[in-house]
């Protein structure tokens, strides 16, 4: 497997880059996340993520994926920036890295 998904995006460092370029890096992070994500769940779940983050439907994608693959975490399905920013962020590191190790 020659690409490697990343696993050290962080919260804060997203937000400051979206905060420094008046959030345009913001929608940058946010497509390159889903696209990681549509990488590492679509071939179980057959469904794409939504542009935005932290939809409903991207949490859903995300525990089910985390579920699936027995890594113990998982989002909340409450609507709150920042707490489901910093929990599906850390929760896409875990998935990247374990779909790095194992691969699909």
């Amino acid at each position: 497997m020659n690409n490697k998904l990343s696993t050290n995006r962080s919260f804060g460092v997203i937000f400051l880059r979206g905060l420094c370029s008046f959030t345009f890096l913001l929608f940058v992070d946010a497509y390159l996340m889903q696209k990681d994500l549509d990488t590492i769940a679509y071939e179980h779940q057959h469904k794409k993520a939504n542009f935005l983050f932290w939809g409903r439907k991207t949490t859903k994608i995300l525990n089910a994926e985390l579920e699936l693959r027995g890594i113990d975490f998982k989002v909340p399905s409450t609507f709150n920036i920042f707490g489901n920013g910093l929990k599906s962020i850390t929760a896409l590191n875990l998935l990247a890295e374990d779909y790095n190790r194992r691969g699909c």
